[in-house]
């Protein structure tokens, strides 16, 4: 459901606000998708050159009453995709002095308690498109679909930002 705040005015304001709303969640202006006990909000991409890479982040929360297993994802703009987390390490250099090195790792089965809401966010976990079919540019939009156990595959539509580009805020609509 869309509420729009009485603060917003007169009651043709707020409706018009109403249906600007409506329009951008039926459009997937926001990136998400609630499907069954799975709701998939503020999903963005980054932009990618053809066989490059990218990257895809959102929020998924568990509605329902088990648990969940996020398994896999699946696009057309990418040969391969992989459910990536990003980790910081620390060790040692040649001279006994500390580095710091980020890198990622297969975050393998991700599973969701009833209730709990998994961030992908940039430093953290993330869809990694590898291999990109086609370039992504700012603007552009294409289809993620995202495997659970048990579940049928979910498909959102993901806008890839421009670079500067704030994403979306969890939270903001499905």
């Amino acid at each position: 459901m869309i509420t729009v705040p009485p603060q917003l005015g007169s009651p043709p304001a707020r409706f018009l606000a109403g249906l600007l709303l409506a329009c951008l969640a039926l459009a997937g202006g926001t990136g998400g998708v609630e499907a069954g006990s799975v709701a998939i909000e503020a999903a963005w991409a980054r932009p990618g050159f053809p066989g490059g890479t990218s990257a895809v982040y959102m929020v998924v929360t568990n509605r329902g009453e088990e648990p969940l297993r996020l398994v896999g994802a699946q696009t057309a703009v990418a040969q391969e995709t992989h459910l990536h987390r990003t980790v910081l390490e620390e060790r040692a250099g040649a001279g006994g002095e500390t580095h710091q090195v980020m890198r990622m790792e297969d975050a393998g089965l991700l599973e969701l308690a009833p209730g709990e809401r998994l961030l992908f966010e940039p430093g953290g976990l993330h869809v990694m498109l590898v291999h990109l079919t086609q370039a992504l540019s700012g603007g552009d939009r294409f289809e993620l679909t995202l495997l659970f156990d048990g579940l049928d595959p979910i498909t959102l539509a993901v806008p890839v930002l421009s670079p500067g580009e704030a994403p979306p805020a969890p939270g903001s609509g499905l």
